[in-house]
């Protein structure tokens, strides 16, 4: 009785105990069928009870039973403790736990299998939390593949943990060939013994360390790679190794140098294009000096000609001597002309042309460059129409030559190109102000008109136009260039309307100062 007692003690305590584990405990006879389940398995929504005598496969998933199966049978047949196993088994509710299990045989006497002893654990949290940090680690091996820089990190000793696909592709060699190597399985010894120093640097600085290197790969390549290295942690913040990212340079160095060189080349032409400048400016100071030198040497004794001419004019000559005359006077004034325009065109290259500022009175001016064009135009049998208002501010500020010259070369312009017809002219003054006035200049004519073509050319030095009208007229194709550079030193504008067969009509705006009253 004594021991029977003792006995049910110890199978009391034995329930108690298992009655409180959070782990599973089952005993299963020789055919592995449940005789005994603990409390814990209500986790699962069984009763203990409701599972006696059942095998002991009944709640593994059925993808599982094999697994389980082999499992128990290695290890009836090693008749030792049997390793963990996982699997999935099933609640009552049809969802499904994750378990380990471990299994031990229990002997009798006899040495006869006596029952078996299995203990399981839930390990359901730590299946998600593996499988959590096997898809964190996909991604990251993603992330990193993604990068087109080689990427690698190592250990404290020098040993290649792992990389990137490129930086497989760059060693020419499977990641799996590199990982557990050193620098000295991969590179020679003097390029090894470089990568350990940058490894050193790396580790005892924060920020890590960054240098530019030719690398030569176990293929025999060399790439000039600027690398990054720096020192990584665990969860706990210790060093536990570098992690290296590189950038192949070898293209990016020899743009620079290229650059370099277009640099230097360019800041050669820069100086060359400089002394051929300041040789340009010296030849035109030259050719202005020649031309204004030449200017007086042509002038003077073209002015004593006419003089001469003009005396002449008033001794007795037959009507023939007169027409002579006539023709010589007119050729040296034209020739005259020339010379000026010449030299005025000289002075504006030279940016040497500036406007006088003194007191005139417009009409009076304007009156003094029509009267040459109307005697130009009776030549021609022309019809010259001026109109001059009278609302023109009675004096103003300004250069009046140059007024005078733009008139006249105009007006002249117009008169030259038109054989029959006539030509319009007419001065208005479009605004005032206390400081200025804009005076509008409008000139017409019958002439042959231009084309779009030649409008477009019409301004450039020494035009004389393309086609037959242009060429049967004389000049040095200055006259228009000059005036419309006057017009611009008086902040005015020119324009020019034309239509072959219709004539042409030119609109000025000229800006002169306002006279006090």
């Amino acid at each position: 009785m004594r021991n029977l007692q003792a006995l049910l003690e110890k199978a009391t305590r034995l329930q108690h105990i298992t009655d409180h584990m959070f782990d599973l405990v089952a005993l299963a006879d020789p055919n592995g069928n449940f005789t005994f389940m603990s409390k814990s398995h209500e986790c699962l929504g069984y009763q203990p009870e409701e599972l006696i005598g059942e095998p002991v496969t009944v709640l593994v998933h059925p993808d599982d039973i094999p697994l389980v199966t082999r499992e128990l049978n290695r290890f009836l047949q090693s008749g030792k403790n049997s390793q963990p196993v996982k699997y999935r088994c099933r609640c009552k509710n049809g969802n499904f736990l994750w378990l380990e299990t471990m299994g031990k045989i229990i002997y009798d006497e006899a040495g006869e299998v006596r029952e078996l002893l299995f203990s399981s654990r839930d390990i359901s949290q730590r299946i998600q939390q593996e499988e959590s940090i096997r898809n964190q680690n996909a991604l990251i091996r993603a992330l990193i593949n993604s990068i087109p820089d080689p990427i690698f990190y190592k250990d404290l000793h020098g040993i290649y943990l792992g990389g990137n696909t490129t930086y497989a592709t760059y060693m020419g060699m499977p990641l799996e060939s590199i990982i557990g190597k050193t620098d000295y399985d991969l590179y020679p010894k003097k390029q090894a013994d470089l990568h350990r120093t940058y490894d050193a640097k790396a580790l005892r600085s924060s920020t890590g360390h960054r240098n530019e290197e030719w690398i030569t790969y176990p293929d025999g390549r060399k790439t000039l790679v600027d690398v990054l290295k720096t020192p990584y942690k665990d969860h706990q913040g210790t060093i536990i190794g570098i992690l290296g990212i590189a950038r192949d340079i070898t293209g990016l160095k020899k743009t620079e140098e290229n650059l370099l060189e277009f640099n230097s080349l360019l800041e050669l032409k820069n100086l060359e294009l400089e002394q051929a400048m300041q040789l340009a400016h010296t030849a035109n100071e030259a050719k202005s000096r020649y031309l204004a030198h030449m200017n007086h040497e042509m002038r003077t004794p073209l002015n004593g000609f006419i003089g001469f001419l003009q005396l002449m004019e008033k001794t007795d000559m037959t009507e023939e001597q007169k027409e002579f005359m006539g023709h010589m006077k007119h050729s040296a004034s034209h020739m005259l002309s020339i010379i000026s325009n010449v030299l005025d065109y000289a002075r504006i290259e030279a940016r040497e042309i500036h406007l006088e500022k003194q007191p005139f009175y417009p009409a009076e001016e304007i009156r003094m460059a029509i009267a040459p064009l109307i005697a130009l135009a009776q030549e021609k049998s022309l019809l010259l129409h001026s109109d001059l208002p009278n609302n023109l501010p009675r004096q103003v500020w300004g250069d009046p030559q140059r007024l005078r010259q733009i008139i006249l070369n105009i007006g002249g312009n117009a008169i030259k190109f038109t054989r029959k017809g006539k030509v319009s002219l007419s001065i208005s003054c479009l605004e005032s102000s206390e400081d200025h006035h804009l005076f509008q200049l409008v000139v017409e004519d019958t002439g042959p008109g231009m084309t779009e073509e030649a409008l477009n050319k019409l301004f450039q030095p020494f035009y004389q136009g393309d086609d037959g009208s242009f060429r049967q007229t004389s000049g040095t194709g200055l006259g228009l260039p000059i005036t419309k550079e006057l017009v611009e030193l008086m902040d005015g504008t020119i324009q020019v309307f034309s239509t072959p067969g219709k004539g042409t009509r030119v609109e000025t705006v000229l800006k002169v100062g306002a006279f006090p009253s």
